[in-house]
């Protein structure tokens, strides 16, 4: 969901924030994932990279360094045709403006790491050299242009928000992981994907309220209809074969326990799918980029 969207709900149920509450705020990832989807924009501005960027060191107009290399790409990435990188670092900030404007006072917003260091800077460099280098590029272009537009916003130096450099941070414990109690350094994920699922699972049936609006019932049928249903269907089975089955409240659908799975797997019980769990699981998992911490954890989603 993003992020505007995220605020907008927020100050519709509340109206506004209060001095009390703590909000985190990042984002800006997925716009560079977007972009960097299309491997003709990376084509593109690598080419632009060895073409331009020269001529303007020639000139004087840029330094012949990392820092002129990332304000290249500030103005390579703004002047695109369609620059939605450029505008996703605006409209952060602009959501920044509208969170303290609404009554925060403690605001913290976190920059985009380095995605060229991340696992997948690392895959795609194995299968196309120098696109790391290039996902740097960009990452610590949208940043600048993300903190350059707080700046322009006064939002900075107020007390009211403060920038985590998340860029920097993971850059300077890479070559120490070890030392930092890291097992794995950036060569695969940090999170257990599996568990994760897992876990969001558990911790939806043991507080159904996490799930309100995650999920969706269908209109067809009220729900005592589809348990009515539900019950028809299992006594259709012998009583040697018949499923022992638990209601969960993530879904409110029937899921078998594992020592009758087989069972469960035949035609007539191919409705009763555990995959709606495994979905709502992932929706569980992706939700939210800011949280609001209010005397307790409105949202609260950690890596196992």
């Amino acid at each position: 969901m993003p992020i505007v969207t995220q605020v907008a709900n927020y100050l519709s149920a509340h109206t506004s924030f209060n001095s009390n509450q703590l909000v985190l705020v990042n984002g800006g990832a997925n716009d560079i994932f977007q972009f960097a989807e299309n491997t003709a924009n990376l084509t593109a501005l690598a080419t632009a990279l060895q073409t331009q960027y020269p001529l303007l060191v020639q000139a004087g107009t840029l330094p012949n360094s990392q820092a002129g290399q990332v304000a290249f790409i500030v103005g390579y990435l703004s002047q695109l045709p369609n620059p939605q990188v450029a505008q996703a670092a605006t409209q952060l900030a602009a959501q920044v403006k509208t969170i303290v404007n609404s009554g925060a006072t403690h605001v913290v917003v976190s920059t985009v790491p380095d995605i060229g260091n991340t696992p997948l800077g690392v895959a795609a460099n194995a299968s196309t050299p120098g696109s790391a280098a290039l996902l740097t590029g960009i990452a610590a272009a949208y940043n600048a242009m993300f903190v350059q537009n707080l700046t322009a916003l006064g939002l900075l130096g107020t007390g009211k928000v403060i920038v985590v450099d998340a860029f920097t941070s993971q850059d300077q414990q890479l070559p120490n992981y070890k030392a930092l109690g890291f097992t794995v350094s950036n060569t695969g994920t940090a999170c257990n994907l599996a568990a994760m699922q897992s876990n969001a699972t558990a911790y939806a049936r043991a507080n159904p309220s996490a799930t309100n609006g995650l999920t969706r019932r269908s209109s067809a049928a009220p729900s005592s209809d589809r348990r009515s249903s539900a019950r028809r269907r299992l006594t259709r089975w012998p009583a040697r074969t018949r499923p022992t089955c638990s209601r969960t409240p993530f879904t409110r659908a029937r899921t078998c326990t594992r020592s009758l799975r087989s069972s469960c797997n035949s035609r007539s019980r191919r409705r009763v799918s555990a995959n709606k769990l495994k979905s709502a699981a992932r929706r569980v998992v992706r939700v939210g980029r800011m949280v609001v911490l209010s005397g307790r954890i409105e949202k609260r989603l950690a890596c196992p």
